[in-house]
């Protein structure tokens, strides 16, 4: 049976499909996890349901689960924090923050309102934190790569690129970000693709194609963006 969230304003769920989060209307937030790890323990073939009475969240994100801890990354107003769901811990590792990111390799990326972007070693206070870029108008994680949006509207991105999520031409990862395209409007990084919308408003993709998820017709990688025609 699906399990339902009344008024949900925003969504996450698992890469793995073991957890979702969801945010409602008031600020709260709502869980589902299987397997889980409770008091330190992980309790296999075991499904379970909470709600803390945060009020005021705005958005959350990707979460760590690094050792089977699910720890949730919430907005409320231009503070991020992270949840442990097993510690029933909150801490706000950030502040000043426009929007979040974080992919499967757990690192987390954090747009400040000035528009530099940072990476988190892990959702805490005690975090390393380091400087991407700056001037960036957003961010979107996929699978262990990175695709960053800049104010003059060009796309950047570092990372994995062994399925050619990255968009450069090439399958050689990337440790600093390289250019992609320009006149971007929007990106979204899946697991080992990437989604594009160009100001034109065309959309293109590149990367993995195994399943068809590029929906150019066919299921051939891509090493560069191909430009997706609808029919």
């Amino acid at each position: 049976m699906p399990i339902v969230f009344d008024n949900a304003s925003s969504v996450v769920a698992s890469p793995y499909g073991t957890a979702t989060f969801a945010i409602s209307s008031d600020g709260s937030l709502f869980y589902t996890i299987s397997d889980p790890t409770i008091d330190g323990q992980r309790r296999p073939n075991m499904f379970y349901q909470g709600s803390i009475d945060y009020s005021g969240m705005t958005h959350v994100y990707q979460f760590w689960d690094k050792w089977d801890y699910y720890i949730p990354l919430l907005q409320k107003s231009s503070s991020l924090m992270a949840y442990d769901v097993d510690r029933g811990r909150l801490n706000t590792f950030a502040t000043n923050v426009r929007c979040a990111a974080m992919g499967n390799d757990n690192i987390c990326y954090v747009l400040a309102n000035d528009g530099t972007l940072w990476a988190y070693n892990q959702p805490s206070t005690s975090a390393t934190k380091t400087q991407v870029m700056f001037d960036v108008r957003s961010v979107s994680a996929g699978g262990n790569h990175v695709m960053v949006l800049k104010n003059d509207w060009t796309l950047w991105a570092k990372g994995a690129n062994n399925m050619g999520q990255l968009g450069d031409g090439t399958s050689t990862n990337r440790d600093s970000l390289v250019q992609v395209m320009s006149d971007v409007l929007s990106v979204s990084a899946g697991s080992d693709f990437s989604l594009i919308i160009k100001k034109d408003g065309t959309l293109w993709a590149t990367g993995n194609n195994n399943c068809g998820q590029l929906g150019d017709g066919t299921t051939t990688n891509r090493l560069e963006p191909v430009l997706v025609q609808f029919k």
